[in-house]
C-alpha cells in the first residue's frame, strides 16, 4: 500500500518525486541491502 500512495501522491504533485529521493538519499548508508536495492 506504501508503494501505491507514493505514487499517488507523486501522480498529483509531481514535485513530491524529488522529495521521495532526497530521503531516499538521507537513508544511503543506513542499510546495505536498501542500497543494493535502490542503485540496481
Amino acid at each position: 500500500m506504501q508503494c501505491l500512495d507514493s505514487l499517488r501522491a507523486i501522480e498529483k504533485q509531481p514535485e513530491e518525486f524529488d522529495t521521495y529521493f532526497a530521503e531516499l538519499a538521507n537513508a544511503q548508508g543506513a542499510d546495505a541491502n536498501l542500497d543494493r536495492f535502490i542503485y540496481q
